[in-house]
C-alpha cells in the first residue's frame, strides 16, 4: 500500500521481484524509505521485518536496537586510497586500481528459490564496515614484481596466461605474504578481504544470483557455460568483461578468489572475521572460475580450500583498511 501511495503503481508480484523487478519511485523518496519497502516486499517471509514496529523503525532509518542502519553505499575509485609510497611502477599497482566502498548492511546469502543454490548459502543480514577492493584480481605482471623483489621463484604459468591474466597457483600463505609486501612498500594497509566484504563487493547492491540479474546470460562473464570467447578454455586478461555498478570486475568467474575467512557450512560469525596465518581451518574462496558451470559463479556461491591449496583456477585480490 505504501509503495502504491508513493508511485502511483501496483506493486510487482513476488514471482518479479524474485526475477529481478525494479520498484520505481518518483524523485524526492528517500533511500531509507526505499530501502524499508523493498524489505518489506521481500518474497520470503524471513526476509521481511518480524513486526509493524520493526517496519516503522527502518522507514525512519533505526534497527530493532535503536542503532542507525547503513543505507547503500556510494563507491568511489579514488576515495580514501592515497599514491603509494613507493611509487605505481614498483607494484604494478596505484591508487586508481582500487574501490573504495562505504559501509553498510545487506542480505547475505541466496533465497531458496534461487536455481543452483546450496544448503550453506542461508540468507542473514550482514553490516560491513568501508574498506577498499581492487578492481581487478592480482595480475601475473602485479606478482612478478613480488617475486623479483624478495626474490623467490615465480609459480609456473599455464601455457596461455599472460601479464595482464590472473595469477594462479598460489595458496593462501602465499597470498598473505604478498599482501604484507604491498603493505610495507605501499604504505596501504592490505589483506585479503572477509567472505563478508566479498560478496557485499560483488553483488554491489543487487539481490539477483549475478549482479546483472537472476540468469548467466552471454558473455557476461568466463565460465563454463558463460559463452564468449573463453567460455571454458582458459583465464582471460581482468577486466575482459563489464564492470559491476561498483566498478569492480571479474567478480563472477575467471579465477575463483581466497579471502581471509575460515569456512564454516552454518554461517555462525566467521564471514566476518579475518584470520591470522597459523589459524586453523579451510579457507573460503569466492566468485567461481574460468571452468566453473554458472550456478558455481553466483554472487552466494561459496567454496573452500585448505591454506595449501593451489591450482589453475585460484587467484586473489586484496582488500585493504582506510590509513
Amino acid at each position: 500500500m505504501l509503495y502504491f501511495l508513493l508511485s502511483g503503481r501496483e506493486p510487482p508480484e513476488a514471482y518479479e521481484l524474485s526475477q529481478g523487478a525494479v520498484l520505481e519511485y518518483p524523485a524526492g523518496v528517500s533511500e531509507r524509505v526505499r530501502t524499508a519497502i523493498a524489505a518489506a516486499m521481500q518474497p520470503h517471509r524471513a526476509q521481511r521485518p518480524q513486526s509493524t514496529g520493526a517496519f516503522l523503525a527502518a522507514l525512519d532509518g533505526q534497527s530493532g536496537t535503536g542503532q542507525a542502519h547503513p543505507v547503500r553505499p556510494a563507491a568511489s575509485p579514488v576515495q580514501r586510497i592515497p599514491a603509494p609510497r613507493c611509487g605505481g611502477e614498483a607494484l604494478g599497482l596505484d591508487a586508481e586500481d582500487w574501490v573504495w566502498l562505504e559501509g553498510g548492511r545487506f542480505l547475505m546469502g541466496s533465497p531458496e528459490d534461487e536455481e543452483g543454490r546450496e544448503d550453506c548459502e542461508r540468507q542473514h543480514w550482514v553490516e560491513v564496515g568501508g574498506f577498499a577492493l581492487m578492481k581487478t584480481p592480482v595480475t601475473w605482471a602485479m606478482y612478478a614484481r613480488y617475486c623479483r623483489a624478495v626474490d623467490r621463484d615465480l609459480p609456473e604459468p599455464p601455457e596461455w596466461a599472460g601479464d595482464d591474466h590472473p595469477v594462479v597457483h598460489v595458496d593462501w600463505d602465499d597470498a598473505v605474504r604478498y599482501a604484507d609486501w604491498v603493505s610495507a612498500q605501499s604504505g596501504w594497509r592490505c589483506r585479503l578481504p572477509t567472505e563478508a566484504e566479498w560478496e557485499y563487493a560483488c553483488r554491489a547492491g543487487t539481490q539477483t544470483a549475478y549482479w546483472w540479474g537472476p540468469r548467466i546470460g552471454h558473455a557476461n562473464a568466463n565460465c563454463l557455460g558463460c559463452g564468449g570467447r573463453w567460455n571454458g578454455k582458459a583465464t582471460s586478461p581482468v577486466g575482459s568483461f563489464p564492470a559491476n555498478p561498483w566498478g569492480l570486475y571479474d567478480m563472477h568467474g575467471n579465477v575463483i578468489e581466497w579471502t581471509g575467512s575460515v569456512y564454516d557450512f552454518d554461517y555462525g560469525g566467521a564471514e566476518l572475521e579475518h584470520v591470522g596465518k597459523n589459524s586453523a581451518g579451510s579457507r573460503v574462496s569466492r566468485g567461481g572460475s574460468w571452468y566453473s558451470k554458472p550456478r558455481w559463479v553466483r554472487s552466494a556461491f561459496r567454496t573452500w580450500y585448505t591454506p595449501d591449496g593451489r591450482c589453475d583456477a585460484l587467484g586473489f585480490r586484496l582488500a585493504q583498511d582506510s590509513l
